[in-house]
C-alpha cells in the first residue's frame, strides 16, 4: 500500500501539481487523500483526483477538499476504447 507521506515528501518548491488516483487498477492500491489534499492545500498546490476505479458512489474526493476530479465514464459505459466520456467536478 502506498505511503501518503510518499507523495508529500516529493513536494519541492516548484511543484504546482499534483495528481493521485483514489485506488490505483491494476494493483488496487490505496493513498490517504485526505492527507494529500491537506499538504497540498498548505502548500498552495492544485490537487487533481482520478476517482475512475472508485466512482463517486463509493468515495468523492471534493468532500477532502481536492481541486477536480476526474471520473472516466467510458470504463462503465463501453469498456476501455471504445468512446471517450468524463466528468469533472471542481472545488470552489
Amino acid at each position: 500500500m502506498p505511503v501518503s507521506s510518499n507523495y508529500i515528501g516529493r513536494i519541492i518548491n516548484k511543484t504546482k501539481l499534483v495528481i493521485l488516483k483514489t485506488i490505483t487498477n491494476p494493483t488496487v492500491k490505496v493513498v490517504d487523500i485526505g492527507v494529500v489534499v491537506k499538504a497540498c492545500l498548505e502548500n498552495n498546490i492544485y490537487c487533481v483526483v482520478d476517482d475512475t476505479f472508485a466512482t463517486p458512489v463509493i468515495y468523492n474526493p471534493i468532500k477532502d477538499n481536492a481541486d477536480l476530479v476526474i471520473h472516466n465514464l467510458a470504463k462503465y459505459s463501453a469498456g476501455h476504447n471504445d468512446i471517450w466520456c468524463f466528468r469533472w467536478s471542481y472545488n470552489m
